[in-house]
């Protein structure tokens, strides 16, 4: 199993009588660019405890006081060309920071969280949203995993501040695929975390079950939507002579309470039912796009079972590696989005439980809910690297000390800003900051199929797009062929706040139909 070498130095604070910790301090993880050590240190640990030591503190105290009173809790290095260290640092220490050679960045964080990392690395169990996730995550690919699944995101801050999004960048590097969950706090727009356009960003879709019981007048059906907090629970009459009881539960102690009520009464309910209808649907505590911090991709990417079924379709997605497995993250994101399913098992538009089971948009559902067979043999895909990703950061404006901080490196440049090659095409405009109605995307795909195939494209749009596709066929005469198209978006006549369609590439056989979401979203 692969591992680059992992150094780990635990300290204790040193009590004294002339020294505690001020209110204001803060566990820290600190990025420190490796290759930046001055010669005059024999080791990374000297250097870090020099830098530690030369902050200047609000006590006055002599440095070498402060040194032995507040040294760094931990130390691990985490990429060949960074190392990281945590320790309890003032706001003014941190500013300070900044000025030193070598900075690259940092991150609050808590003691518990780094003791808590050295008791369970092996395992991947992290806690908090902090700088925790970035060393579990950072280990897990130094252990040569394939499939990362995190239910845990930040929300706030921008992705060079973002753990989880330093992270994910660092497996997209070593062909890892990230996915993470979008967040709990649906269904309001613009709540959605882990935006970030190079991890798989996956909403919570419903499973219902039904457990049933015979009395001597009617059928009464419970039905819970398996989800995490808040558990949606359902108590219907099937001759539908009552009205239903819908029941929310929005605590750890109404579940508990409401499971004990069950296993007392458990002969009330004596059926498991399946098949229950309409499944799936977008869960109503599902965070919704468009991402806060990254609004230029089209987030969620698909919808998939709640936290609690991720691990079996995780699954899927080591089985996607397995079947191909020169295919990178960002091709195997593209399967599974552009045969996501739209359509749940009534053979009716998906719906969402958060807008009254109307039906569910990209900003709640992304492509939709994914379909593993379909994804196995997806006919295109759009396909992004590394410095893809660097060049539309480039783009969006993002400045070379804030694109180091995300890649942890210095190897990549900005000398040519491009969109994305992303599998959706996401408008967004601040109406009072924009007067641009139009967009122009330009798309290349590769033919993954068995050889020569031609595609065609159509597309659905409403409320007030227009849509341009140039050209409208694309035609291969082998597998791993790549041909361009563009796409133009007119936004002129839109009515609402947002608007979506779909476009679709279809081969002449009928075998694949390649969907991609569209959707134009304004901020009033």
């Amino acid at each position: 199993m692969a591992s680059f070498p992992l150094l780990l130095f635990v300290w204790f604070l040193f009590a004294s009588p002339e020294f505690t910790l001020a209110a204001d301090r803060k566990t820290y993880i600190v990025q420190m660019d490796k290759s930046m050590m001055p010669k005059a240190f024999a080791t990374h640990g000297h250097w870090y405890s020099s830098v530690i030591n030369s902050l200047r503190t609000s006590y006055g105290l002599p440095r070498s006081s402060v040194a032995v009173s507040r040294q760094v809790f931990f130390t691990l290095m985490i990429m060949p060309s960074m190392d990281s260290s945590a320790g309890p640092l003032s706001l003014q220490e941190v500013h300070n920071l900044k000025n030193m050679k070598g900075y690259v960045s940092s991150y609050p964080g808590t003691l518990l969280e780094v003791l808590h990392l050295a008791l369970c690395l092996a395992m991947y169990k992290v806690s908090g949203y902090t700088s925790i996730s970035l060393l579990g995550m950072d280990q897990a690919i130094a252990d040569g995993v394939d499939v990362i699944s995190i239910s845990m995101g930040i929300d706030g801050f921008p992705p060079y501040e973002d753990p989880v999004a330093i992270a994910a960048f660092a497996a997209m590097e070593k062909g890892v695929l990230v996915s993470a969950s979008v967040g709990n706090e649906g269904p309001t727009f613009m709540t959605l975390h882990n935006g970030i356009p190079w991890m798989l960003t996956t909403g919570a879709g419903t499973i219902d079950r039904q457990f049933s019981r015979n009395s001597e007048s009617r059928q009464w059906q419970l039905r819970i939507w398996t989800q995490v907090l808040p558990v949606e629970v359902f108590i219907s009459d099937v001759n539908q002579l009552v009205p239903d009881l819908r029941i929310s539960i929005y605590s750890l102690y109404e579940l508990l309470s409401f499971l004990s009520y069950l296993l007392i009464t458990s002969k009330l309910f004596q059926q498991t039912l399946l098949g229950t209808n309409p499944a799936p649907a977008v869960a109503f505590y599902s965070s919704r796009g468009p991402s806060p911090t990254y609004p230029s991709i089209l987030k969620p990417d698909v919808l998939a079972p709640a936290p609690k079924f991720w691990s079996a379709w995780m699954g899927n997605a080591k089985k996607r590696k397995g079947a191909h497995p020169d295919w990178s993250p960002a091709a195997i994101r593209s399967a599974m989005m552009t045969t996501a399913n739209l359509l749940d098992n009534t053979l009716s538009p998906i719906k969402d439980n958060g807008l009254y089971l109307e039906q569910a948009s990209p900003l709640a559902m992304g492509a939709g809910h994914i379909d593993p067979n379909k994804a196995l043999d997806p006919g295109l895909v759009y396909d992004v690297g590394a410095q893809d990703y660097v060049n539309h950061l480039c783009l969006m404006n993002y400045t070379s000390k804030q694109i180091a901080a995300i890649t942890r490196s210095s190897n990549y440049s900005c000398t040519s800003p491009a969109d994305l090659n992303y599998p959706s095409f996401m408008i967004f405009s601040d109406k009072a900051n924009s007067s641009s109605t139009s967009i122009e995307f330009k798309r290349t795909v590769t033919n993954v199929g068995d050889g020569a195939a031609t595609y065609k494209v159509k597309w659905t749009v409403s409320n007030g797009l227009s849509v341009k596709v140039t050209p409208d066929t694309l035609v291969f005469h082998d597998k791993n062929e790549k041909l361009s198209f563009t796409v133009s978006v007119e936004t002129d006549k839109m009515k609402g706040q947002f608007s979506y369609g779909t476009l679709v590439w279809e081969d002449d056989g009928a075998k694949h139909s390649v969907r991609s979401p569209v959707l134009a979203y304004k901020i009033y």
